[in-house]
């Protein structure tokens, strides 16, 4: 299965990994249609695991429990200090695993450690960003995100939103 990543400073022990349900209202689960498609290691084409392939049954499914939590869920009743908290301890859970998400990250993308590493820090990061948003929504430019990376931000509810990757 996977295999050991190294480096010059680092010598990691690649993870094992479980085949990947969907994840739909809270609750894992298999596509509706039960297929699946294999995640392939691209440095040794070898494969990590089966990850369930959604199609449009379960992204409609995803969109009705997004909604409902949207709309009826603790996060619309908690005031922002509160969800502020929250995604505090979201950041810190991320670099509490940084180690463990960065050996998964290279095993699933061929990173080094170390990029991977760079990449978790930086998911991060951004969380704790995004916390500070709603006091930047001013309609202008801001870099407050690091050099190189300009946010143009604005009040703009868009409920809920999917995101479907094709590869």
């Amino acid at each position: 299965m996977a295999t050991a990543t190294a480096t010059k400073h680092h010598k990691t022990k690649a993870p094992q990994v479980k085949d990947q349900p969907l994840f739909i209202g809270g609750k894992w689960l298999d596509s509706a249609s039960n297929k699946t498609f294999p995640a392939i290691n691209p440095a040794t084409g070898e494969t990590i695991c089966q990850v369930a392939e959604g199609d449009k049954a379960d992204i409609n499914l995803a969109v009705k429990a997004a909604r409902k939590a949207v709309e009826t869920g603790p996060w619309k009743k908690m005031d922002a200090v509160d969800r502020g908290r929250l995604m505090f301890k979201l950041a810190d859970l991320i670099e509490k695993e940084a180690d463990e998400l960065a050996a998964l990250e290279s095993l699933n993308c061929g990173k080094t450690i170390t990029d991977a590493k760079g990449d978790i820090q930086r998911g991060a990061e951004v969380i704790e960003f995004a916390i500070g948003i709603p006091h930047l929504m001013k309609g202008e430019f801001t870099d407050s995100a690091g050099p190189g990376t300009d946010i143009y931000s604005m009040r703009q509810p868009l409920g809920v939103v999917v995101s479907v990757s094709l590869g």
